[in-house]
């Protein structure tokens, strides 16, 4: 899933910038990618989705909310199904979807390589490292998060497949 840097998909007082939204999207089996911040052009096409939808809401105003959505249903059908997009070759965005693996929003058990060490996330967000408490994050409460040893002094944190430090 690509993302810029703002709310809801990443903190920047939390380990590997996770959120909620980040952390359960993992779960999901899903990767959250970040764009560069202050790089927006790495997400141009998304980009250029919102100028084209500005466009559409200054040519046709509503007077109140209700109306507005009932634009922005047309806008999404007029866009996804009828707009011809130079990116696919004049065709309509609904032509290229292909159906996803299925989708379940139940989340999965996190399963770590035999040369981590897995620790639970307390709490209060601490994970035990050699006797000691070590603050992880409060987003991972009740979660295991995996430590790979780089060296003798240097661990990589996981969460699931995602290095998150």
């Amino acid at each position: 899933m690509i993302s810029d840097n703002g709310t809801p998909f990443c903190s920047a007082f939390s380990l590997g910038g996770l959120t909620q939204l980040s952390r359960w999207w993992i779960e999901l089996g899903i990767t959250p990618i970040r764009i560069q911040p202050g790089h927006p052009q790495q997400n141009g096409a998304h980009e250029r989705m919102h100028r084209t939808l500005q466009d559409w809401i200054d040519e046709y105003p509503q007077p109140n909310l209700r109306a507005q959505q009932r634009s922005f249903n047309l806008f999404s059908a007029e866009f996804n199904h009828v707009r011809p997009h130079q990116s696919l070759g004049q065709k309509p965005p609904a032509t290229a979807v292909k159906p996803y693996r299925p989708f379940s929003s139940r989340p999965k058990t996190l399963e770590y390589d035999s040369t981590m060490a897995v620790r639970l996330v307390s709490a209060k967000g601490f994970i035990q490292w050699q006797g000691a408490p070590i603050f992880a994050s409060q987003v991972l409460i009740g979660a295991n998060i995996g430590l790979l040893p780089i060296d003798e002094t240097v661990w990589s944190f996981y969460f699931g497949a995602v290095r998150i430090g």
